[in-house]
């Protein structure tokens, strides 16, 4: 699932970490991870990029197995929107943080393909 969040970097994974994410910082993105069940997990790339007004998040959600090739064995639809409708949203509306969701909801529609296109948004 690929959302974008208008809000400050230091803000969101403060959030996450709240929730109990470990937030990893990689080179040109941070990656934060947290275990669903002994071997699956939510992942979540942020990538920070500087518009005009306001800082601007993009971040792919998606629950995976530990040990995935690709696409086999990641879920990018059922259980990142129901983690962002009723988890991350509440959150969001009470701090007067907007977002949008896009249309990642399989691995065809992803926005940020990661694994073949990498990291770099244009």
């Amino acid at each position: 699932m690929d959302l974008v969040i208008n809000c400050n970097l230091k803000t969101f994974l403060g959030i996450l970490r709240e929730l109990g994410f470990k937030v990893k910082n990689k080179d040109k993105y941070f990656e934060a991870i947290k275990l669903d069940h002994l071997f699956y997990r939510f992942h979540i790339y942020i990538i920070e990029k500087q518009r005009r007004q306001s800082p601007t998040l993009f971040c792919e959600i998606h629950y995976d197995f530990f040990l995935h090739f690709l696409f086999l064995g990641v879920d990018y639809k059922k259980k990142p929107f129901y983690f962002f409708k009723h988890i991350l949203e509440p959150i969001f509306k009470k701090r007067n943080i907007t977002y949008m969701l896009l249309n990642g909801m399989s691995w065809k529609t992803r926005h940020n393909t990661a694994i073949l296109k990498g990291f770099d948004l244009k």
